[in-house]
């Protein structure tokens, strides 16, 4: 189903599975040795580095939990502006980081969050 699979037993199992092979993906990519789906029936899952864990469908995911530092040349660049929390307890996950165009927002914690506020200089 449109998936791409480079490396030994990419995209084989998934995560939590042990030995269950995955039975469903479609329009998803594991690149490098013995990277999983995060479940059956995902879609649009990108798995990229040495016995990395996918997300979920619609997600991507680099490096395993032995990576210490990601470096990315080049400006990042969001497609959109975020909606912001509409309070600092509302759903998060820890390390979620939304911007809008008044404020950046950072879960420190499940349903926690705080916020700093952008200027001009």
């Amino acid at each position: 189903n449109s998936n791409v699979g480079i490396g030994f037993e990419a995209g084989r199992y998934f995560n939590g599975g042990g030995s269950t092979e995955v039975s469903q993906l479609s329009n998803s990519i594991y690149i490098g040795a013995e990277t999983r789906a995060s479940a059956n029936n995902v879609t649009n899952e990108i798995v990229i580095g040495y016995q990395s864990f996918g997300a979920g469908s619609n997600t991507v995911t680099i490096g395993n939990s032995n990576i210490t530092k990601t470096v990315i040349g080049g400006v990042i660049q969001k497609r959109a502006l975020d909606t912001a929390p509409a309070s600092a307890t509302s759903a998060g996950t820890t390390g979620e980081i939304r911007v809008t165009s008044t404020h950046i927002y950072v879960c420190i914690a499940t349903n926690t969050w705080v916020r700093s506020a952008l200027t001009n200089w």
